[in-house]
């Protein structure tokens, strides 16, 4: 009940708001199989470094992730595109435009010696 309520609360302020852009994750991308990662000084769980994005897929809202910039080390750092209920359209069409801005994504160095 208390995840419903915290829904519609957020869904009734995107009757003015119709697109959130958040973070994907407290950190950009780390190696697959990474189960730690350092968040400003605090050792966690990769999962709860990423619990942006769980949020709003237990709200069950329609979402996208792209990337928007990329870090020293050439690793991707994603946006989230989050949309009100049933704006899977809007939401594809806002990550089309961050997609085209951004360029596309170069792979890291690391893939060079592959």
């Amino acid at each position: 009940m208390e995840r419903d309520r915290l829904r519609e609360a957020l869904v009734n302020w995107m009757a003015d708001v119709p697109l959130l852009i958040a973070p994907v994750g407290a950190v950009p991308a780390y190696k697959h199989g990474t189960l730690k990662v350092n968040v400003a000084g605090v050792t966690m769980g990769a999962f709860r470094a990423f619990s942006y994005c769980q949020a709003f897929n237990v709200f069950d809202l329609p979402a996208a992730v792209v990337r928007a910039g990329t870090t020293a080390a050439g690793l991707p750092v994603g946006v989230q595109i989050i949309g009100r209920p049933f704006a899977e359209e809007t939401v594809l069409a806002a990550a089309k435009i961050v997609e085209a801005a951004m360029g596309s994504w170069p792979l890291p160095p690391m893939f060079d010696k592959l």
